[in-house]
């Protein structure tokens, strides 16, 4: 496989390129001026740059100063931070985002078309959770979400917690299946902690929009491989309130509740990339915004086929 490099421009636009029989094959910006030179590719633009004082044996500075003579001056490149891909182009984890996103800047890199190439299923996974999101809004007309009254608790609050939950676990049962040769009939907590890494759900923090003294949520922070369950504060006490109402009634409390609505926006966001409730780019809504979610290195991120032109197409991560 031909190598393949990954930068940004000095403008935050992802670039890959590589050298293929001589020819520099480049994945341009999503826009770059020179529309007159470049092939349409999955909202993607590529094209060949021949040079033929480059092949395949050419040292990154000759082909970095090859790919800064087409580029030009529009797109200066970070040659200090050039990776050589991890993936092959084209090539992606199912349902794990591997993608750029910068909050605040309206800048998005997913190569991976969620409705395109999910369909149903993705769809599904919007409508349930925009369902879960708007009684948890009509809950706030009720139970104002203040530090006071994070330990409120009833049945409403009850209900949707175990439907949250629910949720999160159809999701992690969901992704880890995708990305699995075997199946089992019913799975745990310990099985569900190996998407920790993969979705890096740790590095994932969100914040009510409308309530920003409640301060940073990270659901998962706190995550441990040798206490699954208990370890997730606001999950355990969606086992407990669910299966023994009578003693454990106050665990359906108003804060695990939120802790688990704020779980299930780490969920689709690790799953169909963060800007799925970005006012610029999707047009799901959500009480939470990301305050923080994993910067993967260049090296990790998915690409589109820029050199063969093929479809994307899946693998395993537990294959």
């Amino acid at each position: 496989m031909n190598k393949v490099y990954v930068t940004r421009s000095s403008h935050g636009r992802a670039i890959a390129f590589a050298v293929v029989n001589g020819k520099i094959e480049i994945l341009y910006p999503d826009n770059f001026p020179d529309e007159g030179y470049l092939d349409i590719l999955g909202g993607f633009r590529s094209k060949n740059y021949p040079d033929n004082a480059v092949n395949d044996g050419s040292t990154l500075d000759e082909i970095l100063d090859a790919v800064c003579l087409k580029l030009g001056q529009a797109y200066p490149i970070d040659r200090d931070n050039v990776k050589i891909s991890n993936m092959e182009p084209g090539r992606y984890f199912p349902r794990i985002w591997r993608g750029l996103y910068d909050p605040g800047s309206a800048y998005v890199f997913n190569s991976v078309d969620n409705n395109q190439t999910y369909g149903i299923p993705h769809v599904n996974s919007k409508v349930a959770v925009s369902s879960i999101f708007n009684s948890l809004e009509l809950l706030f007309l009720y139970i104002e979400p203040s530090a006071t009254n994070m330990r409120a608790f009833g049945h409403k609050v009850r209900e949707l917690l175990i439907i949250s939950c629910t949720e999160v676990e159809s999701a992690w049962r969901s992704i880890l299946e995708a990305n699995s040769t075997s199946r089992k009939h019913s799975y745990t907590t310990s099985d569900y902690y190996r998407l920790a890494e993969p979705l890096r759900l740790k590095d994932w923090s969100v914040s009510l929009s409308n309530y920003p003294s409640l301060g940073e949520f990270s659901p998962f922070s706190s995550w441990d491989q040798s206490s699954p369950t208990k370890s997730l504060s606001w999950y355990s006490a969606y086992n407990a309130a669910k299966h023994h109402r009578e003693a454990k009634f106050e665990e359906a409390s108003l804060g695990n509740l939120i802790n688990s609505a704020a779980a299930l926006h780490v969920m689709q966001a690790a799953q169909w990339g963060p800007e799925i409730y970005d006012v610029f780019f999707g047009s799901q809504k959500s009480p939470f915004h990301v305050v923080s979610c994993p910067q993967h290195d260049l090296s990790d991120i998915y690409l589109p086929d820029f050199i063969g032109k093929r479809a994307l197409s899946h693998k395993l991560f537990f294959g």
